[in-house]
């Protein structure tokens, strides 16, 4: 069968302004991101060049396959939900006047039988490859089979936690009202920087756990600092009405049966 190896944008910019009045759908940026002609490229092998009658554009075939997998649907649903829906027929690059007959629930079986499981994994690491270079999905994750469905698991490493650690401490900040206080750009710039220098792990691990301990040697800090007025006003209190204090201690308070507050440290009660 004879395949054409190159595609032409089948879609106008007025058809586009007409008809996807979203630019920022997941389908238009994908569509933006996946390279198609290097995965056409990469198809054109599985086919005669000179035998045969001309078969379905590989562009076509190859968007479909994607957005099937990526959709969860059948080769027949995912063949009507192109025909209902405008982002999906412009994802697989199908004019109008071909959409009701653009392709077969048979074809798109023949062509993962064609390809198999050579083809299917290098469109797949074309997809992956562009969506890691773009920081779409995290560069250490991979798709594990779970009989159901594809699940993402990112392995643990000790950066990543070390990294975590600040969305945990990110939180605490917005909790108490508080300014993030460590620097959040340099921060981002040396997580890139490890993804694209993974050889250099101890360095970036020596790098991330110095962050992480003048992070929170300052968070100790501002948490002291908010403490103490409170602190100072509760021993106040206890000396302007003659309570013994007890050194050393964090002062708490409860109230009492007789409505007064007795106020202590630690739990220890301070005698009324």
């Amino acid at each position: 069968m004879m395949i054409a190896q190159t595609f032409d944008e089948v879609f106008s910019s007025q058809w586009i302004n007409t008809y996807l009045s979203y630019p920022t759908h997941d389908l238009i940026i994908l569509r933006q991101l996946i390279p198609w002609q290097p995965i056409i490229d990469g198809l054109v092998p599985f086919y005669n060049l000179k035998q045969g009658r001309t078969g379905c554009a590989l562009r076509i075939l190859a968007a479909v396959s994607i957005l099937a997998r990526l959709r969860q649907l059948s080769d027949r649903k995912v063949i009507e939900h192109i025909q209902e829906n405008r982002y999906m027929q412009y994802f697989c690059n199908v004019p109008d006047q071909h959409l009701r007959t653009f392709v077969n629930p048979s074809t798109l079986c023949r062509f993962r039988k064609r390809l198999g499981q050579e083809g299917i994994s290098l469109i797949e690491d074309e997809v992956f490859t562009c969506l890691k270079r773009a920081d779409v999905i995290e560069a250490d994750m991979m798709l594990m089979d779970a009989t159901v469905l594809d699940s993402p698991i990112i392995y643990p490493t000790d950066v990543r936690l070390l990294y975590k650690a600040f969305d945990k401490m990110a939180m605490l900040a917005t909790q108490g009202h508080l300014e993030p206080w460590w620097d959040t750009a340099h921060l981002k710039r040396r997580w890139r920087a490890y993804h694209l220098d993974r050889g250099q792990h101890l360095t970036y691990l020596e790098d991330f756990y110095t962050l992480l301990q003048l992070a929170l040697a300052a968070l100790e800090e501002r948490l002291a600092q908010r403490q103490a007025p409170v602190d100072n006003h509760q021993e106040q209190l206890l000396q302007a009405r003659g309570y013994p204090l007890i050194p050393g201690h964090f002062v708490s308070s409860m109230t009492c049966r007789d409505g007064l507050t007795a106020l202590s440290r630690h739990g220890q009660l301070v005698d009324l």
